[in-house]
């Protein structure tokens, strides 16, 4: 095996154990990182507030959009089922 396909293996297996480590890591502390996250989203509501009306006035076009999809999307599967009781009855 040359050098360079031994750095390849290399990288591979450390990814998979730094990938196990974190999972493990995360399962355990669970907890502590809601907790944390609670806290800091309690200190900084207004970033939060900031952010969001931000996202919401950089994409506003797409979020219609795809609430106006999702909404055709239930109506067309509402129509599909009163066509279904209608072809049974």
């Amino acid at each position: 095996m040359d050098r360079k396909e031994y750095m390849k293996q290399w990288a591979i297996q450390h990814k998979k154990e730094r990938a196990e480590y974190f999972k493990t890591y995360y399962k355990k502390n669970k907890l502590n990182i809601d907790i944390k996250n609670k806290k800091w989203a309690k200190e900084n509501k207004d970033k939060i507030a900031k952010n969001s009306k931000k996202y919401y006035e950089e994409n506003k076009e797409k979020i219609i959009k795809k609430a106006k999809v999702k909404r055709i999307g239930k109506r067309i599967k509402q129509l599909q089922e009163k066509l279904k009781e209608l072809k049974e009855s």
